[in-house]
C-alpha cells in the first residue's frame, strides 16, 4: 500500500496549485532552514509526463521491493531521497530547484535488482540471477549514457528551461 499512497500523494501535490513550489527541493529555501524539502522535493514534478513516468516506475519498483520487505522499501525511499538531495546540493551548485521521483526510482531499481539476484542465488534459479545481472548492467549503461550526454532516456518533456539532473539517477 505504501507505493500506492506515495503515488497518490505525488499526484495530489501536482494537482494542488502552489504545492509543488512550496515542497520542491530549493537550494535557497533549504539553506534558509526549510529542510523538509530534502524529502518532499521528490514528490513534486514539473510536467504531467514527468509525473506519469516517475509514478509508474515507483509503483512497479516499489511493489516489487515492498512485497519482499517493507522495511527495505522505506529505507530505500527515505535514504535515497536524502542522499540524492544532498548530492544535488553539494555537487550541482548550479541547480537551484530539483523535482521528481526518478532518482528514488533509480534507488528502488537497484534495491529490487539486488533483492531478485539474491533470491535467485539463494533458490539456485540461475535464470533469475542472470536476468537481475543483465538488468543491473543495463541500468549502469543507462546511467553512464545520461551522465556523459546530460540527456535522460525516459522523460523528454520537463518543461521550458528545465534541464535533467543526471547525477540523481
Amino acid at each position: 500500500r505504501a507505493p500506492l499512497a506515495l503515488g497518490l500523494l505525488a499526484v495530489g501535490i501536482f494537482l494542488w496549485p502552489g504545492a509543488g513550489a512550496w515542497l520542491q527541493l530549493s537550494r535557497t529555501a533549504v539553506f534558509h532552514g526549510e529542510c523538509w524539502r530534502l524529502l518532499t522535493g521528490h514528490l513534486t514534478h514539473f510536467t504531467g509526463e514527468h509525473l506519469l513516468w516517475d509514478v509508474m516506475a515507483m509503483l512497479v519498483l516499489g511493489v516489487l521491493v515492498a512485497t519482499r520487505s517493507v522495511k527495505k522499501f522505506w529505507w530505500t525511499m527515505v535514504g535515497g531521497a536524502a542522499a540524492i538531495s544532498l548530492a544535488v546540493l553539494i555537487w550541482m551548485p548550479g541547480v537551484e530547484v530539483y523535482r521528481g521521483l526518478s532518482g528514488v526510482d533509480s534507488a528502488l531499481f537497484g534495491c529490487a535488482a539486488v533483492m531478485v539476484m539474491r533470491e535467485g542465488m539463494r533458490e539456485r534459479r540461475r535464470w533469475m540471477t542472470a536476468i537481475a545481472g543483465v538488468a543491473i548492467a543495463g541500468f549502469l549503461a543507462k546511467s553512464i549514457y545520461e551522465m556523459a550526454t546530460g540527456r535522460v532516456i525516459f522523460v523528454q518533456d520537463l518543461g521550458a528551461g528545465v534541464s535533467p539532473v543526471a547525477i540523481a539517477h
